[in-house]
């Protein structure tokens, strides 16, 4: 069974499987040569909406992930995280189009507190059952937006004898501020529908949500004093100690790839885990060390490269979809989600220990002694899996700047 993952009231999962709804072949007016799916329950886990595919013969089934909600069987709150529509309303049928097939769309009714987060499409004219979808509790949704770039949409039109048209549109989050949040908005690969009446010009309204998942701040400073040591037992420079987990955060694969990333779905097949991990760890680390077995001081010097280069940012980005800057500290680049709230104090909004600079670091190293230069090296790493048998996706280490301490001892 594929694993699940939970966030807060909400339980997650990431669905392969999909139902044939409809498709606009034949039909007066279509635009996009558009298909429609529904993806499969999986045990209490249901989908949010109907999906779309351009091509009448591109099926989703085992090549394109959609994530599936259920309710979180350790939830303490006083209503569920999902509700099943109490029912539907009609929104589009295909008569009059000359179609090939008989479909039909049509909005869920939420329940008192809970919201509707996508429309559904059925295959010929009557409502689908209210067991297609759940209803997100209204405290775990956000306003979201019609996708518009070209990478991201995918749109179907039609219109049709009765001088009206019908236009669904992917429903995408709306990007968060530099300061992130505790519940991270998720395009769960639901649309909705809007029409519009060619003789009286007036058009349906549409607003559209996204639902969240909530990952708490749990962001945790290094409590390890630098290392100690003895004359007889100096460490060696490039000595790294243990590393600290400081946070990390865990999301659906399609929260940093594209839904049909081939990577992604091998991984998720192979292991049944569509889940990526991104974390944060530090370390004490030697920089160098100097010995002074003469009478008088030594001047000793370090060439210190501070934050994430240029060159390491865009590797990471490519290879897994994070960045990572001073400017807007942490995110993650496909659904414009990030992550500054859970990897800083909550109390902290500056993101310039990512800053690339360099300086040089002098001491002198008295008569008859020992000098050791300590940094804290923070690693960013981005893997799938559970953590002693991870899969690497990318990895970037960083000299927290400002951050270094000369320690020294006698010979």
């Amino acid at each position: 069974m594929a694993l699940v993952h939970d966030y807060g009231d909400l339980r997650v999962g990431v669905q392969l499987w999909y139902e044939w709804r409809y498709d606009d072949s034949g039909c007066f007016g279509a635009k996009g040569n558009t298909a429609f799916w529904h993806p499969n329950n999986d045990g209490d886990l249901s989908p949010l909406g109907s999906i779309m595919m351009t091509g009448y013969y591109n099926s989703p089934n085992n090549r394109h992930g959609t994530l599936i909600f259920g309710n979180n069987p350790k939830n303490t709150s006083a209503r569920p995280a999902v509700a099943r529509p109490t029912g539907y309303t009609f929104i589009w049928n295909d008569q009059g189009t000359r179609g090939k097939h008989d479909g039909s769309l049509w909005r869920p009714t939420a329940p008192s507190g809970y919201t509707a987060m996508g429309d559904v499409v059925n295959a010929g004219y009557s409502a689908p059952s209210t067991n297609n979808v759940w209803c997100i509790r209204s405290d775990l949704v956000k306003p979201g937006v019609g996708a518009t770039s070209t990478a991201s949409t995918n749109w179907f039109q039609m219109d049709w004898m009765s001088f009206k048209s019908i236009t669904c549109t992917p429903v995408v989050p709306q990007p968060l501020n530099a300061y992130g949040a505790e519940k991270l908005p998720v395009s769960a690969g639901a649309f909705f529908a809007g029409t519009t009446d060619g003789r009286s010009g007036t058009n349906s309204t549409t607003v559209c949500f996204v639902p969240t998942l909530e990952v708490k701040n749990e962001f945790k400073e290094l409590v390890a004093p630098m290392p100690t040591y003895t004359k007889d037992t100096l460490p060696t420079t490039g000595t790294k100690y243990d590393s600290f987990e400081q946070c990390k955060v865990t999301l659906p694969y399609t929260a940093f790839f594209d839904p049909e990333h081939v990577p992604s779905l091998t991984a998720y097949k192979t292991t049944n885990n569509p889940f990526i991990t991104v974390g944060r760890s530090i370390a004490w680390y030697v920089e160098g060390v100097w010995q002074n077995d003469t009478d008088g001081n030594l001047k000793r010097e370090k060439l210190m490269k501070y934050g994430i280069s240029t060159t390491d940012s865009t590797e990471i980005t490519h290879s897994v979809g994070i960045s990572i800057s001073a400017t807007a500290g942490i995110g993650v680049v496909e659904s414009s989600i990030t992550l500054n709230y859970q990897f800083t104090h909550t109390d902290t909004h500056s993101f310039t220990e990512y800053s690339e600079r360099q300086t040089t670091e002098s001491n002198d190293v008295p008569a008859h002694t020992a000098s050791v230069l300590f940094s804290k090296h923070i690693v960013i790493k981005a893997y799938r899996g559970e953590e002693k048998s991870e899969d690497v996706l990318g990895l970037t280490e960083i000299v927290a700047n400002d951050d270094v301490h000369w320690k020294g001892i006698k010979l």
